[in-house]
């Protein structure tokens, strides 16, 4: 019982240890609709050489998982995007749109990587505040930009996994029965 005790312990610590990190599990849910004249979550043609506009090919919907830290960076992210055509992805990526940040860059498997500047847009673009993501950014092949994608979504605490959950519970009961013997 003894040892019971002590293996719940430690990984009650072990749970504890790593979420007081500086990094937040998240979850990005991709959301459609349009905010102070930015258009979001859809990929296009591209009409000029920044591949700001375009006609829309595919709206996009879909949630990815992966942490925020205290920076505000989003990084770790995967998950499955899904378009109104009926194409499923599997992606990958990361936003940092923080003073002197990189971007960001989404994988979309089996279609290509679309990439996001940090730079002052007009508007909400390039830009995560107030638990909302909003992103354009480009695919180029050879020089030249060939689809666009407009993001926009809301950053949500993940929720927990019923393992951890169960696991913090049992040590706390554990210990409440041992304080209790005590007395």
């Amino acid at each position: 019982m003894r040892h019971l005790i002590q293996t719940l312990l430690v990984s009650l610590a072990c749970l504890l240890a790593s979420s007081s990190s500086t990094a937040i599990p998240v979850e990005l849910i991709l959301e459609t609709g349009s905010k102070r004249g930015f258009t979001y979550s859809l990929i296009h043609t591209c009409t000029h050489w920044s591949c700001m506009s375009g006609v829309a090919t595919d709206w996009l919907s879909g949630t990815l998982e992966g942490h925020l830290d205290e920076e505000g960076r989003l990084t770790d992210l995967s998950g499955t995007i899904h378009s109104d055509q009926g194409t499923s992805w599997a992606a990958t990526g990361f936003f940092d749109f923080t003073p002197g940040g990189v971007g960001g860059e989404l994988l979309l498997e089996g279609f290509g990587t679309f990439e996001f500047e940090n730079r002052a847009m007009s508007g909400p673009a390039n830009g995560f505040e107030n638990g909302e993501l909003f992103a354009w950014g480009g695919m180029s092949r050879g020089g030249q930009f060939v689809r666009g994608i407009d993001i926009g979504g809301r950053v949500v605490p993940a929720v927990p996994e019923p393992s951890a959950a169960l696991l913090f519970g049992l040590g706390a009961l554990v210990i409440g029965g041992g304080v209790r013997r005590r007395r």
